[in-house]
């Protein structure tokens, strides 16, 4: 394992960062459980004067514990079910977690 591998992990395992939750895919199946990190960050749209904010919510779940997250799929935890709105993508380099637009 590599170190970045390594500070990934550990990141995810702090419960402090992230939270456990159950990953429900979209055409049913297994649910299947996992830890996640939900980013609720405003978000400023560039380019338009005035810096207009967009509220949005992102999840970001390992690969290693979901291999292939879905549009419609839904993730359960903390009391809360949050639906994935979009195809989810790869955003780091080594391509080791999905990053996920839900609602």
């Amino acid at each position: 394992m590599d170190i970045f591998t390594a500070a990934l992990n550990a990141i995810f395992d702090d419960p402090n960062v992230t939270s456990p939750a159950t990953y429900r895919p979209p055409a049913g199946g297994l649910p299947v459980t996992c830890r996640v990190l939900l980013d609720q960050r405003d978000r400023e749209l560039a380019g338009i004067s005035g810096r207009p904010v967009i509220e949005g919510r992102t999840l970001t779940v390992r690969k290693s514990e979901i291999a292939a997250p879905a549009r419609g799929g839904t993730f359960e935890f903390a009391n809360e079910t949050v639906a994935i709105l979009d195809d989810p993508r790869c955003e780091d380099a080594l391509r080791l977690l999905w990053v996920m637009t839900v609602r």
